[in-house]
């Protein structure tokens, strides 16, 4: 299951955009030199972090979870911030900061004693996809609590 924030983030950018014009304006209009340079300063953020806002992509499947980020230049196959074999997640923790959710991911697997915890920030993905993201989270883990009962 791939779950996307492009629409998200392309709706992001749209109103940074329309920020950067707004503040330009703003600062063309402007009669005070310093009023003038603090519009443009903040107009040049707003279109720097639009250019540079970066989307991501949650794909689950059978054999792997791979969580990846694409920049708005990169338009091939880049590869995945995380690749977790789905076999060896054993639970996951999700917390709410603010206005950004943290999906904390425990990963054990047969050959190293230690626990991994991996994080992922899931940055501008709406409600309704962070709860595709729990429930299928959910159902790995269940299905691997399942699987290591049978042995």
């Amino acid at each position: 299951m791939k779950i996307k924030n492009k629409n998200n983030v392309k709706i992001i950018r749209f109103i940074l955009m329309i920020c950067f014009v707004f503040l330009l304006i703003m600062a063309v209009i402007s009669s005070l030199q310093i009023l003038k340079v603090i519009m443009a300063f903040l107009g040049f953020i707003a279109f720097f972090t639009a250019i540079f806002l970066p989307n991501y992509e949650f794909d689950c499947s059978d054999e792997y979870l791979l969580f990846g980020k694409y920049g708005i230049f990169k338009t091939n196959y880049i590869h995945p911030l995380i690749e977790i074999p789905v076999s060896s997640i054993t639970g996951y923790e999700v917390k709410k900061k603010l206005m950004l959710y943290l999906v904390k991911i425990t990963v054990e697997d047969d050959f190293s004693p230690n626990k991994k915890i991996v994080k992922i920030p899931l940055q501008f993905f709406s409600e309704y996809q962070i709860i595709k993201i729990i429930k299928t989270l959910e159902d790995v883990k269940n299905k691997n609590i399942h699987a290591k009962v049978k042995f």
